[in-house]
């Protein structure tokens, strides 16, 4: 099912019955951006939730939006404008607006992203 298509569906499940709502491993749009692989899992307007796995992201930033990772598996690096940090898995980062960032790894890295204001390519500046 198509992102739109299936947060439209979750938003009126949320409206008419504030009961729990299940996202299977299936649904959610897949993208892929060179070296990484994005599953977009759910966004309402306000957050954003989307696995991806990295071997090497393209340097960005993010002028808006609040950008959450937790590693859920293996081991990888985050180059937070001049700095490196190492990431393992149970580690959490968080990146505020502005900041230069860019994932990478030789091996698996799995990675919960969270972002405040869900991800838009009008947010997301590219530079490299």
């Amino acid at each position: 099912m198509p992102l739109p298509n299936l947060i439209a569906k979750l938003k009126r499940k949320l409206k008419r019955t504030g009961k729990p709502v299940l996202v299977r491993s299936r649904d959610g749009n897949v993208v892929k951006p060179p070296g990484e692989i994005i599953r977009e899992i759910f966004s309402d307007g306000e957050v954003g939730i989307a696995e991806a796995r990295v071997k090497e992201a393209k340097l960005h930033l993010h002028k808006k939006m609040n950008e959450y990772y937790y590693v859920i598996e293996g081991k990888g690096k985050v180059q937070l404008g001049d700095k490196i940090v190492e990431l393992k898995e149970g580690d959490f980062l968080h990146i505020p607006p502005g900041t230069p960032h860019k994932a990478f790894s030789d091996g698996k890295f799995r990675i919960l992203v969270i972002t405040r204001k869900p991800w838009s390519p009008k947010d997301h500046h590219v530079l490299e």
